[in-house]
Parts: C-alpha cells; structure tokens; sequence
C-alpha cells in the first residue's frame, strides 16, 4: 500500500487518499487475508431476516469494525 501514494512534502504522511478498485488489487488483498497480514475487524453478524436492524445500526455511525450479513 505504502507505493499507491507519493510522499508528499509535509514528512510523507498522507492527510487522505484515493483508491479505485482493481483485480490485481483485489488479488493482492485476498493474499494479505489469506495469510494473515490483515484481519478484518467484524463488529456483529446479522441474519438475513435483521436486515433494517444492521441497516440502522450502521446509520448511527460511530462503527468500530464490519457488520456482516449472514445471508444463508
């Protein structure tokens, strides 16, 4: 990821960014999560049927993680 981005003038940090999606990008992702490197976060798993419950519950904003809906 550190490559996406030059550095800029102010000390390299990156006050925001960018990204559009790509296969490759994808692919690359998918390996990080395969093997470790990333482990998303995942607040709480919905069933299918609690649909409008996740829905306002990501509209009160202030998530810290993903919500999942279990759609089996």
């Amino acid at each position: 990821f550190k490559y996406n981005i030059p550095k800029s003038d102010n000390k390299g940090s990156v006050k925001w960014g960018f990204f559009a999606p790509s296969e490759t990008g994808m692919n690359v992702l998918y390996d990080f999560v395969e093997c470790g490197q990333v482990v998303p976060v995942v607040k709480q798993i919905y069933p299918f049927q609690d649909l409008p419950a996740a829905y306002e519950r990501v509209a009160q904003g202030h998530l810290r993680g993903k919500l999942v809906i279990d759609m089996r």
